[in-house]
């Protein structure tokens, strides 16, 4: 029964921390998607700036 019990024991913590990889995988996947969309954002928005003062520039 004891070795019964320790293969419960090593069972249920293996899926445990299958399943917190699982999930920490997850958010970090969402994480990273988020920055990458706050980047593309941040990235139009210095492009955009710059070809307002290319184009000012170029009025002088």
């Amino acid at each position: 029964k004891a070795i019964k019990f320790v293969l419960m024991s090593e069972t249920f913590i293996l899926n445990y921390f299958t399943k917190k990889k699982n999930t920490a995988t997850a958010w970090l996947s969402g994480a990273a998607e988020n920055k990458i969309v706050e980047l593309d954002q941040l990235q139009k928005e210095i492009l955009t700036e710059l070809r307002k003062a290319s184009k000012s520039m170029f009025k002088l």
